[in-house]
This record gives C-alpha cells, structure tokens and sequence, in this order.
C-alpha cells in the first residue's frame, strides 16, 4: 500500500496543476487516479498516520470546489495547442470482422472491447440513443495530451449527442479523475467538426452536446458516487457532467437499462 500524502503534498500539486497551462492534464495524476481508497493526514502528523475518514479524493474535490474549478474550466483555452479541422470519423470503426464479432459476445472485455461491444452488438442503449462511435480520438496526435472519448451517442428524439467516458464494473479508478476527464475531452474537441462528421446518423448543427460519465450500477465508482458526505455530485454538477449507470438485466451481457443518477 502506498503512503498516503501530506496536506502539503497535495496542496501544492494543485496549485502546480490547475494553471491555465497544466489543468488539462490534471485528470491524469495519480492524486486523482490511484488513490481511491488511500487517505489524507495533516501537516502536524507523521506521515504514516492514516485518518481512515478522510479520502485524498474527497480532500481534492473540495478543494477544486472551493477553488471555482467550473470558471477555470471555463475560461481556459489551453486544452490542446489545435482544434481538429479534419474529420473525427475513421473507416475502421464501421466494420467488424466475424472473428472480432464472435469475440464481443463474451460476458467479460476490456473497456475498449465492451465500447465495440456497445456500438456494435447492442447498438442502442435506452436514454443515450444510438451508438454512433467509439475510442473517437480528440485530436490526430498524442503528443498534446489529446485523449480518445470511449463512446458518441446519439438520441435522435431529443436531438442529443452524448460524449461518454465509459468505466467497466471492476475499474479501479476514482470518479473525481472520470468527471475530469470527460471535462477535458469535452474542451479538447471541435464540436462543430464533430457534429458535421456525423451527420449520416442523424447529428446536426442544433445538437446538444452532453458530457456523460456511464458507469455500471452498484460498482465501487457508483459507491463512491453515492456517499452521503462526498462532494463529487456537486463537481459534477459544476462542471455540467451527467452521471448515468449501466446495468446487466438478465445477467447475459445482451440488454442494458441506463439510468440517470440522482
């Protein structure tokens, strides 16, 4: 087990990384990644003495709060050194050979395989809508930070186009880095590019474009989530994220219910 930090340890990570510069890196420190169930100590206390009731997590969401983290996600044009001009749709995500077919029916995959899964084999998940891509990539390189979004939905009653950061039921990291980081790809992207690469699924210039963070129900995100002193729905809150849960109806992996937490 790690060390948990210091007061001092983390409040000068945070000061470090939320710089109009580094912020849109901040969702993948370990601070916000590794630590979901490690805990916070004070500055007068030895380092290895654990408060057991006070999680780094939850120490870093109130400071964030605290620190207007919804106007320096507003303000910040520093998400990526250039916006996407070029089309967001590639050709191999159309097509599914009968062997990687066979392969998404399986019960358990990695996140990457069970968001094939969702475009492909399910195809339709309830207030989403349409599965319309996967691992869409925020820019054409890596070198600037730049991310994949794991799923686009697309809900042609209500003229919604969700950009969704997908965690598996058995992920191990914390919500506080999933609302980060769908914050961040939200920024990172083109969104009238986005929009005009989809258009043969029915996305037009008036669709809403809705941050979504989808986890399964009952999963230690969704606890984390649901904890009655945790800050975390007011983060998301502040940072225009919807928190939606997936759940397995017949225990087959074929049919999924999605609902919005409240």
């Amino acid at each position: 087990m790690k060390r948990p930090y210091t007061e001092d340890e983390i409040l000068t990570f945070l000061k470090n990384n939320t710089t109009e510069k580094k912020l849109r890196y901040l969702y993948r420190e370990p601070f916000d990644n590794e630590i979901s169930e490690s805990t916070f100590i004070n500055n007068d206390e030895p380092v290895l003495d654990i408060k057991p009731e006070i999680k780094q997590y939850e120490y870093i969401t109130n400071w964030l709060l605290n620190n207007n983290i919804k106007e320096l996600f507003a303000k910040n044009n520093y998400f990526i050194d250039e916006k996407r001009k070029d089309s967001y749709k590639m050709e191999s995500h159309s097509k599914l050979t009968e062997e990687r077919e066979a392969q998404l029916k399986e019960k358990k995959l990695s996140e990457k395989l069970f968001a094939q899964k969702l475009k492909f084999i399910i195809k339709k998940l309830d207030i989403l809508g349409n599965i319309i891509d996967y691992e869409t990539p925020c820019n054409k390189t890596t070198h600037d930070g730049a991310g994949k979004v794991d799923l686009l939905a697309y809900n042609e009653n209500e003229n919604i186009l969700s950009i969704i950061e997908l965690k598996q039921e058995d992920n191990s990291e914390t919500m506080l880095r999933a609302i980060l980081e769908i914050s961040t790809y939200f920024k990172q992207l083109n969104l009238d590019c986005l929009k005009k690469c989809f258009t043969e699924d029915g996305v037009n210039e008036n669709s809403e474009v809705k941050k979504v963070v989808l986890i399964f129900k009952n999963s230690p995100l969704y606890d984390q989530y649901k904890e009655t002193n945790s800050r975390l729905k007011e983060l998301a809150q502040a940072l225009e994220v919807d928190i939606l849960t997936l759940e397995d109806v017949n225990g087959e992996g074929n049919i999924y219910n999605v609902e919005k937490v409240i």
